[in-house]
């Protein structure tokens, strides 16, 4: 997902001009939708991370 979502953040700093990275990050989070994808398997890394003391990150 990364590369998407680098791909909107410069569309939208192409489109909106120059802004703060809190502006466009809230721009990103305004623009998903959520609840969409349902019945997927984390990736495996996120259930061994807690037994390694890892935190996951959260937006």
């Amino acid at each position: 997902a990364t590369p998407h979502v680098a791909g909107l953040v410069a569309y939208l700093i192409g489109k909106n001009g120059n802004s703060s990275p809190a502006s466009i990050a809230a721009l990103v989070k305004s623009l998903s939708v959520k609840g969409v994808l349902t019945g997927i398997r984390a990736y495996p890394f996120f259930k061994s991370a807690a037994r390694r003391g890892l935190t996951r990150l959260t937006f």
